[in-house]
């Protein structure tokens, strides 16, 4: 497996893990 296509990968989850746990503290504040 390619080093970089991995680090890719776990940017976008890590990244996405994030603006999930963003978004849904604001609905949950604005709930």
């Amino acid at each position: 497996m390619n080093h970089r296509f991995a680090t890719f990968i776990f940017a976008l989850f890590t990244f996405y893990t994030f603006k999930f746990k963003f978004y849904s503290s604001l609905f949950l504040f604005y709930s």
